[in-house]
């Protein structure tokens, strides 16, 4: 177990900085991962980007019920808790679009008829959790030694009232935000696997 910075799975046009007060065109927050932080899991990892903090447990592939098989692959199962209450709608959304980023990278057709459980705790929420969710994800199946045809990264912009890009936001640069896209990347090819909008965005 060590601790090493994540910033390479990131944007290579990018800085890694402290967490800017105000909006910055391409500067991110501070990043630091942590893998093998969980003994009972087969695989686990603790991001921490700028304030918001994800744990990630990755358990299997294992042997799952008829009910929940699949013949030709294994079932890929996202979960994700929230820093406190219960989940929610917001974090069914995550779960989704967690699996799908993994879905597109995992050889999943080497395992049927078992599944492969993911749990993502929301630790902090300072901004771009989505973001931090995907990589603490990627992080955690690289410990599990989960086969993959590629790693990925994410990014997350926000557009201000003026039109001006705030990229990796923080929960307050959020809220002045009218819209948001987060962007996940295939190592391999380079291309955008998942895309997440909020918002009114333009093509422009």
């Amino acid at each position: 177990m060590g601790t090493m910075t994540a910033s390479s799975l990131l944007c290579k046009t990018a800085d890694v900085v402290p967490e800017p007060v105000e909006c910055e065109r391409v500067q991110l927050r501070a990043m630091t991962s942590e893998m093998g932080a969980l003994r009972r899991a087969n695989g686990s990892a603790r991001v921490v980007q700028g304030q918001t903090a994800v744990l990630c447990a990755v358990y299997g592939p294992a042997e799952v019920k008829a009910s929940r098989e699949l013949y030709d692959r294994a079932a890929v199962e996202v979960t994700v808790s929230p820093e406190s209450g219960l989940s929610g709608p917001r974090e069914r959304l995550l779960e989704q679009l967690v699996t799908s980023c993994c879905e597109a990278a995992i050889q999943v057709h080497l395992h049927p008829h078992t599944a492969l459980s993911i749990t993502l705790q929301v630790e902090r929420d300072a901004g771009a959790l989505l973001s931090v969710l995907v990589h603490a994800c990627c992080l955690g199946l690289l410990d599990a030694c989960v086969p993959m045809t590629s790693v990925f990264a994410a990014l997350t912009c926000g557009y201000t009232p003026g039109g001006e890009l705030c990229m990796d936001p923080t929960a307050e640069q959020e809220e002045g935000c009218v819209a948001s896209q987060t962007f996940v990347v295939d190592s391999s090819s380079g291309n955008i696997t998942t895309c997440h909008c909020q918002g009114p965005t333009t093509t422009d």
